[in-house]
């Protein structure tokens, strides 16, 4: 089934749908869209650092301490979370998008997608943002496809 299909890639994810967003736009206005970010070396070089470097972000941790910052830049007491702001995006912009698009989604057309299965993710994450967190990578996935495909 899996056949002629490209292979698996070793940038992450995020970055990928960050450019597959963002790059259409650009290249439109004449500017080409650079991310160092999913350079294979660069990916493959993270990949290999030892574990606990990398754990709680550690290394960073370390250059900001020898910068001299301040504990509470080195270690805040608040970690770094978007995810309110991604469920709060999903259900008040994400849902009303997919919604108005109805089963008209290249997603759909081309058989990615099942419709039903939409329909009921998209209402249950319409309900509050709270309702939208189990559904926000998905749908915000979605959204970012196929506001890409429309820009092309």
């Amino acid at each position: 089934m899996n056949t002629g299909i490209a292979p698996a890639t070793v940038a992450p994810e995020t970055a990928l749908i960050a450019l597959e967003v963002a790059t259409p736009l650009l290249a439109r206005r004449g500017l080409w869209a650079l991310a160092p970010f999913t350079d294979p070396e660069l990916v493959r070089f993270g990949q290999r650092l030892p574990v606990e470097w990398k754990a709680d972000k550690r290394l960073l941790r370390l250059r900001l301490a020898a910068r001299s910052l301040p504990e509470q830049v080195v270690n805040p007491s608040l970690r770094e979370n978007f995810g309110h702001v991604m469920n709060t995006a999903v259900h008040a912009n994400a849902t009303g998008l997919l919604r108005g698009w109805g089963k008209e989604l290249h997603l759909i057309e081309q058989g990615f997608i099942d419709p039903v299965q939409l329909v009921e993710t998209v209402d249950r994450a319409a309900i509050s943002p709270q309702d939208a967190a189990p559904y926000r990578t998905g749908l915000f996935l979605i959204s970012a496809v196929e506001l890409a495909l429309r820009a092309l």
